[in-house]
């Protein structure tokens, strides 16, 4: 008697977990996947507009111009980066490229 008691337990906590528990949870999983799909790849963006600025700023050290080459403003360039890629904001990097970059 007390067998069928457990057998008939455990096939009510596995139907509530089957019914209930399990499907919430793949729900939460992939509204938070779907979340974070526009986010994958920010950090290598991120990272190549970085690779240019300091390209650029190394090209223009190497030309010897201390204003920078075509025109470009290394310091505010250099600040505004720092702060951008700090942030990880991809838009405010590429502002920075357009508002300080070359000319």
């Amino acid at each position: 008697m007390r067998l069928v008691g457990v057998i008939c337990t455990l096939a009510v906590m596995a139907g509530a977990y089957f019914f209930f528990v399990k499907p919430a949870l793949d729900t939460t999983s992939d509204a938070v996947n779907k979340f974070s799909e526009p986010f994958n790849g920010i950090n290598e963006q991120i990272d190549r507009a970085q690779d240019q600025a300091e390209a650029a700023q190394q090209q223009a050290l190497q030309q010897g111009q201390p204003g920078g080459a075509n025109g470009v403003n290394l310091s505010k360039l250099q600040q505004c980066m720092s702060k951008a890629s700090a942030t990880r904001n991809t838009a405010a990097v590429q502002k920075c490229a357009r508002k300080y970059g070359a000319r």
